[in-house]
């Protein structure tokens, strides 16, 4: 790919492509803000930390990559993932997450009463949850009690194609935006019109984009070769299977015995 088809393509990007986003709101503390007062609908104690693409190595579990980790004054953790593919936002990532911000909300020493509240964010392209609502929460629940229980860990899942008149639509018609004249908050337009006329900028986002490019055609390769593989192992049992009835079948076996034995209907049998 030459550099001018590489501008167009940049040009066509927006706050929801990874390359785009992580450079946009990388240490970019009044547009996390702006997020998080629209995401959660609260007021937002003053952040006093971003950062981007934070990753967490496992020693004796998956690691994590966040795409945004900040933290306010209170001391609260917020991860917001931003979603393009629906497929990446499923609920188990979503514990995932919150769990491995659980182990960094209490220092060693600390009682747990002094756990920090921490905040898993899903920001999806499409309402993946299709319940008419454009932000869906999920807590602790107790079936006994009839209530949410507080234990400080929050999950939200906000659909970035909410459409009207409300703040949260406001800011997610941004994140949508390719062309920055049609952006309504200077604290994502300003840095997204930078990024995308800035040369250096412009060659940062190319290298990742190139990166992001090759990762998905190696897991993609991955995911082929594991694939063909189980269809290998599940067409050799098959035949089998086959082979089993077969001579069964020549050794004049009864038929509910070879059906019995093979799970093979007696018509599959027959036939063979």
């Amino acid at each position: 790919m030459d550099r001018n088809e590489m501008r167009e393509i940049i040009q066509r990007m927006t706050p929801f492509d990874d390359p785009l986003f992580n450079r946009i709101f990388k240490d970019n503390i009044p547009g996390i803000t702006l997020l998080l007062k629209a995401c959660l609908g609260k007021k937002i104690s003053k952040v006093i930390k971003v950062d981007t693409q934070v990753k967490e190595e496992g020693i004796c579990f998956h690691s994590v990559v966040y795409d945004v980790l900040a933290e306010d004054e209170e001391g609260r953790l917020f991860n917001i993932e931003m979603q393009k593919k629906s497929k990446g936002a499923g609920i188990k990532r979503a514990r995932f997450n919150a769990s491995t911000l659980d182990l960094q909300s209490l220092l060693a020493g600390e009682d747990y009463s002094e756990m920090r509240d921490t905040y898993v964010i899903f920001i999806t392209l499409k309402d993946i949850w299709k319940c008419g609502s454009d932000i869906v929460r999920f807590g602790t629940y107790s079936e006994e009690l009839k209530r949410f229980v507080d234990d400080g860990r929050h999950i939200y899942y906000v659909n970035g194609a909410a459409t009207g008149n409300s703040f949260l639509a406001s800011v997610m018609h941004d994140l949508r935006c390719s062309d920055v004249k049609d952006m309504k908050y200077n604290e994502i337009a300003e840095r997204t019109r930078a990024l995308k006329n800035i040369e250096e900028e412009v060659e940062m986002i190319a290298m990742t984009y190139d990166e992001s490019l090759k990762l998905e055609r190696k897991q993609g390769l991955e995911q082929g070769i594991e694939q063909g593989i189980e269809q290998g192992i599940e067409q050799g049992k098959a035949q089998k299977t086959i082979d089993i009835a077969k001579k069964m079948k020549a050794a004049s076996f009864p038929l509910d015995d070879i059906s019995q034995i093979t799970g093979l209907s007696k018509e599959e049998i027959v036939k063979l």
